[in-house]
């Protein structure tokens, strides 16, 4: 599958231009000039995260692997802190310090449903052999007529 080795980088640059587009397209706050980079860069920084966090969980329904195991948990909660940290930044920059005693308790409110989410994943034990675990339920052609389904319903979505 030739299309899989272009996945991270091309979120990586979908989720950049996301980012610059934002910061071209939206008047530029009241913050300093350095304020403002500081803000766009985090803003950058945290749809690059959620981003690569999405294409995770999609590969994982795609591939029906099963959630409960470890590393997907882990990356379940660094999703969950960069979702946090986006919507602080996004907060800051729109609004400015009027939500500031929200924007004070968003990250710590997403650390600890990160936490949360990492506890739950490592109450259950993890298998001997955690390769055995990573073996999908379907055959490679049955995946790839399942990616070939999801690819038609998010063309049949943006409208191509």
């Amino acid at each position: 599958m030739r299309w899989f080795r272009r996945l991270f980088p091309g979120i990586g640059f979908l989720m950049i231009t996301i980012a610059v587009l934002r910061v071209a397209l939206t008047p530029r706050p009241a913050h300093s000039l350095f304020t403002a980079t500081v803000l766009a860069l985090e803003i950058g920084v945290g749809f690059l995260q959620f981003g690569i966090f999405s294409l995770v969980i999609l590969l994982v329904r795609i591939f029906h692997l099963k959630w409960r195991q470890h590393p997907i948990g882990i990356v379940l909660g660094f999703g969950i802190i960069a979702a946090g940290s986006l919507v602080a930044f996004l907060l800051r920059s729109e609004f400015g310090t009027k939500l500031d005693p929200v924007v004070r308790i968003v990250l710590p409110i997403a650390y600890i449903i990160a936490v949360a989410a990492w506890l739950a994943t490592f109450l259950k034990r993890e298998p001997s052999q955690p390769a055995t675990s990573w073996v999908s339920e379907l055959t490679p052609e049955q995946m790839i007529t399942e990616f070939r389904r999801h690819t038609k319903a998010v063309k049949g979505i943006l409208g191509r």
